[in-house]
């Protein structure tokens, strides 16, 4: 009976792998709560893994889509989950592929600290590092050094921001005009909390005309667009405060703008956690997001990227592996962070969101129109950080990996491969097999929630591309305040409050049990039309 209580107790304060600060305020009540039985313990994780170390994923599967994953073995399971590994890999494979990723981080770090002497440094750059036309910052700005350690956490603004500001960063003078580019980590959360500021004049045509008229400066920013292939390097480096740079090719300029874009970003994301009370974990975060930015041309870096990339760095203490679990997050939501054109990749997701409500819930659409949010950009923030800002950090993640859970694809995992990396994995070829018969065999249990309904119900009209179970997340989430949302909004700004107070008010669970549910039946009815 003491052993049942200790287990218990045990499940339940989850909170404490991820201890707050003292000083915290304002920070999000976790309310999801693992339950023994439900969860995924450590015991059930081992337990099913066979003697060559191949997971039968179909005995995971259903307990982490309904109480996801105890916090000690969380890293693991994510990798898995993110198709780091397939499921059919042994564990000499998986040990093998861990060693050759982390040579491969290793010689992208090296190749990224050979053109900034900061990476890898334990410093976080907050202050740009070069001008737009690759010239030297000094001349610009007049200050001997440009790499700032970030000394003490707790500061509401680091030193470094707050003595060389060079824009405005407290979101202070923030609209909607604004977007992404220069504004710190809080900037999506700016867009949303604008509307309140601005009533009288914001509407949703503001906010497209927002997105159309710095969608190209935020590209040229963030890595949006499509650079000309770099050519030949030149060491224009030194080991100095600043580095005397020659000629560079346009990729090199771009990420060298970036750099100091994400130190803004790192320095503010989780500040709640003790974790990042250490300068080196900061440092640490910097150096993924940068390597990354080199590593992904198209994309780059996007503000919102450092609150996806952060959970990795708090999870794995190797850098190497936060940052290939970070790459296979980014295959998840890259187009959301991508420009096409003036347009942001979220918006499609934003479209199917309201395509979705119209079919589940016409009134509610009908009614959010009227206030002008048919475009439904009051709920860009959800998408763009997975729910950071309306969950815990703690909740969030459970969040995430039942969301991953139900949208494990036995076929995708298995067919992984390793053909980025050059690994060959040894991969269980299926033969093809009528769809009936492959619904009731193994293959179909071992898929999640979400793939299966997806085959059971699918429709010819679906998206696929566009449509993650994130997307019905939201819709849940609208679902669930629909009363409010019908009598007690009058405007967009009243929308956007109303969707602000439910941050910590949430729990994980019933929101990605709402959105299974929200699935089903937009397909059911997508399919009678």
């Amino acid at each position: 009976m003491v052993r049942f209580d200790l287990r218990r107790r045990e499940m339940e304060d989850s909170d404490a792998y991820y201890k707050l600060r003292e000083d915290s305020d304002d920070v999000a009540i976790s309310r999801f709560r693992p339950k023994r039985g439900k969860t995924l313990s450590a015991r059930r994780w081992r337990a099913a893994f066979t003697p060559e170390g191949q997971l039968k994923v179909d005995k995971v599967l259903p307990r982490i889509e309904t109480g996801g994953v105890y916090p000690s073995i969380r890293g693991e399971v994510w990798e898995f989950l993110l198709g780091c590994y397939s499921p059919n890999s042994t564990t000499e494979e998986r040990a093998a592929l861990r060693t050759f990723r982390r040579e491969q981080y290793a010689k992208l770090k090296a190749e990224c600290q050979a053109m900034d002497p900061a990476i890898g440094s334990g410093l976080v750059v907050t202050l740009p590092r070069i001008m737009e036309d690759g010239g030297p910052v000094q001349k610009h700005m007049g200050k001997s050094s440009i790499i700032e350690q970030v000394a003490d956490s707790r500061d509401p603004i680091p030193p470094a921001i707050t003595l060389h500001r060079s824009a405005d960063v407290s979101g202070k003078n923030f609209s909607t005009t604004n977007f992404l580019p220069n504004h710190g980590n809080d900037s999506v959360d700016q867009v949303v909390t604008s509307l309140e500021n601005h009533s009288t004049s914001v509407n949703e045509t503001n906010l497209t005309d927002a997105f159309a008229t710095d969608g190209d400066s935020m590209g040229e920013q963030a890595g949006g667009i499509k650079r000309e292939k770099h050519g030949t390097r030149t060491s224009g480096y030194k080991e100095s405060k600043i580095p005397e740079i020659g000629p560079l090719d346009k990729r090199i300029v771009q990420w060298e703008l970036l750099l100091h874009q994400i130190g803004l970003d790192v320095v503010r994301t989780d500040r709640m956690l003790q974790f990042y009370e250490d300068p080196k974990n900061l440092a640490k975060l910097w150096d993924v997001l940068a390597v990354y930015a080199w590593f992904d041309e198209d994309v780059g870096y996007c503000q919102g990227m450092s609150d996806l990339c952060s959970a990795m760095v708090v999870l794995f203490p190797d850098e190497a592996d936060a940052f290939w679990c970070f790459e296979r997050l980014m295959l998840r939501v890259r187009e959301n962070f991508r420009c096409n054109g003036p347009v942001l990749g979220v918006l499609k997701q934003l479209a199917v969101l309201g395509s979705v409500i119209e079919v589940v819930d016409s009134r509610l659409h009908r009614h959010l129109e009227a206030l002008g949010g048919g475009t439904y950009m009051f709920a860009l923030r959800m998408l763009m950080v997975l729910f950071r800002r309306e969950f815990s950090f703690s909740d969030t993640l459970y969040l995430w990996e039942m969301m991953w859970a139900s949208e494990f694809d036995a076929h995708t995992h298995a067919s992984q491969g390793e053909q980025n990396y050059r690994v060959t994995l040894k991969v269980v070829k299926q033969e093809p097999r009528s769809e009936a018969a492959w619904r009731r065999g193994k293959a179909y249990s071992s898929n999640g929630k979400f793939v299966r309904r997806t085959i059971k119900y699918g429709s010819s009209k679906l998206d696929k591309e566009s449509t993650p179970l994130a997307v019905f997340c939201a819709a849940g989430i609208l679902e669930m305040n629909q009363r409010k949302l019908l009598k007690g909004t009058q405007g967009l700004d009243e929308v956007v409050k109303l969707l602000n107070d439910t941050t910590g008010k949430l729990d994980a669970g019933q929101a990605c049990k709402k959105a299974l549910k929200l699935y089903k039946v937009y397909l059911i009815k997508l399919a009678s039309q």
